[in-house]
């Protein structure tokens, strides 16, 4: 009869998924449209048709840039600024941007 070795530890006494417990639920996504004056954030993914998303890429909202929201109007259109460059987007545009706060 032979036993086989496996690491202890706490998550797999009771399943196999490990403790998450303590950590911070990550954040969804946030259109850029929703994200309020003043605030950074980090393009996480651009959604639409493929015209939608080269457009958007072009003007810099690529994976991982920075942004800040520079000014906003009631009706959600935004001046963006991103990679040195200050870019105004209507509420349609900006909605098919997704990010996470910085």
């Amino acid at each position: 009869m032979s036993i086989s070795a496996q690491p202890f530890s706490e998550a797999s006494m009771f399943n196999d998924t490990p403790d998450t417990h303590n950590q911070a639920p990550k954040a969804p996504a946030l259109p850029m449209s929703m994200v309020h004056e003043g605030e950074s954030v980090c393009v996480q993914k651009l959604t639409g048709s493929q015209e939608v998303k080269l457009r958007l890429s072009q003007l810099g909202f690529v994976e991982g840039a920075q942004a800040t929201i520079i000014s906003k109007t009631h009706a959600g259109d935004v001046i963006v600024s991103i990679k040195g460059s200050r870019i105004a987007l209507d509420r349609k545009s900006s909605s098919h941007i997704l990010t996470n706060e910085i």
